[in-house]
């Protein structure tokens, strides 16, 4: 048992199925894919976290992405947790 092919989309008729699939090939459409570009980096969100903690925590976090890359928003945001959660843990031992 193999993989079969869809009978060929009839002209007008909307894409649906296993056709849509045939269709998207020929077209080279693929998944909705967004690009990740960097952003200069934000004003942090939480209070008493200044942007040099969050810049040196990063660069720690990142250091093979920096040396292709700059950051995005999504990196810069999971520094800043990530920083917190670290100072809230030393606060609790």
């Amino acid at each position: 048992m193999g993989l079969q092919r869809c009978r060929p989309l009839e002209q007008g008729l909307e894409p649906t199925g296993c056709a849509a699939v045939d269709f998207a090939e020929k077209k080279g459409m693929t998944m909705k894919q967004t690009e990740k570009k960097p952003v200069p980096q934000p004003k942090p969100f939480t209070p008493g976290i200044t942007k040099g903690m969050v810049r040196q925590h990063a660069f720690t976090l990142y250091r093979d992405k920096l040396a292709h890359d700059k950051l995005t928003l999504e990196d810069w945001v999971l520094a800043e947790k990530d920083l917190v959660g670290t100072l809230e843990a030393d606060m609790d031992s």
